[in-house]
């Protein structure tokens, strides 16, 4: 299993990042971490939401049979958390959840690369890694900061507990 060293800003915890052509379905499945951040497309199938990763797709059912829970998941996709999604296990970050993750960063409509990473850094810079809530709070008062749309920060949500981690 390979997986991106991460940026030098993420470097915080036990992290597995997996971008780009290194966020596939076995570094997914495989994730030993207590931080699991992947940057992927989210897209529907018959079966319900599911991530498009380099190698194939991941569906939400294989995240909930597998387990695949790091305390922490930050979904940087699209619409991961869109609460429209009427299948039976609900949005994507749902699936997590369901699988033992304590908290999900994730979005609930499509976002730009570019929005997805500005979002990330000033998260983990806020200490997402530690204070999930709190960081995606100061980020987005950040982005209120600099004049950007509502409709573009307000789209980050934080599921489950507000404090990464066991609690």
């Amino acid at each position: 299993m390979r997986a991106r060293k991460p940026p030098k800003w993420l470097l915080d915890s036990e992290v597995t990042a997996a971008v780009r052509n290194d966020a596939t379905r076995s570094v997914i499945l495989g994730a030993e971490a207590s931080l699991l951040h992947v940057a992927a497309h989210t897209t529907s199938t018959p079966a319900g939401p599911a991530l498009a990763l380099a190698d194939g797709i991941l569906g939400a059912g294989e995240i909930v049979d597998h387990g695949v829970a790091a305390d922490m998941v930050v979904l940087a996709s699209c619409a991961s958390a869109d609460a429209q999604t009427h299948t039976e296990l609900g949005p994507l970050a749902s699936a997590f959840l369901a699988a033992g993750a304590r908290t999900v960063i994730a979005t609930r409509t499509s976002v730009p690369d570019s929005l997805a990473h500005a979002f990330a850094r000033a998260f983990y810079a806020a200490g997402g890694a530690h204070t999930p809530a709190l960081a995606t709070a100061i980020a987005q008062r950040q982005f209120i900061d600099a004049d950007v749309a509502p409709a573009s920060w307000s789209t980050f949500v934080v599921l489950g507990l507000p404090t990464g981690g066991s609690q």
